[in-house]
């Protein structure tokens, strides 16, 4: 079958596309919920009124400088440690929003690409592959098509192949 033709059978499957892209996003957010962002906002604001209490009872000498300095360091580094996972969880949040748009409108787009794909001039039709192939390997037993995204049925990890099967 012509690279043009698995492009176009692949364009008629939105889901597999969208399917990949959940896939790959669950990968990169490795499980933080837009929960957390709310949690973790309420956890920042409860360490930093902590820090201003210390910082109080130190101006106000209910603290020595011995118990102070350890004290208001950790509560820092705390404080460092949670704006890091708040940052993630954020980015999280807003990939999962993004996901939500783009699967959305994926299968408008695949519909209108699909239709157009025999009308494109041979430079979109390239841009079209070149988003879609991920590379092409030939041998002398024949050339293979590695997709972006994995052929139906095949179980997606780190060592199932992403490839289509054989011309």
């Amino acid at each position: 079958m012509p690279i043009h033709n698995r492009v176009t059978a692949l364009l008629k499957e939105p889901e597999r596309v969208a399917d990949e892209y959940r896939r790959r996003l669950a990968q990169a957010a490795a499980g933080v919920a837009p929960e957390e962002v709310v949690r973790l906002d309420k956890q920042m604001a409860a360490l930093r009124r902590g820090i201003d209490r210390l910082i109080d009872s130190y101006a106000e000498g209910f603290v020595e400088k011995v118990e102070f300095e350890p004290r208001i360091t950790g509560m820092k580094q705390r404080l460092s440690e949670l704006k890091e996972r708040q940052q993630t969880a954020v980015r999280a949040a807003e990939s999962e929003r993004d996901l939500r748009l783009v699967i959305s409108h994926l299968e408008d787009f695949a519909a209108k690409v699909s239709e157009g794909l025999d009308k494109l001039d041979r430079l979109g039709q390239r841009d079209i592959i070149r988003a879609l192939v991920k590379r092409i390997e030939a041998d002398r037993d024949g050339i293979e098509i590695v997709f972006r995204v994995p052929p139906p049925d095949t179980p997606v990890g780190p060592a199932s192949p992403t490839e289509a099967p054989p011309d």
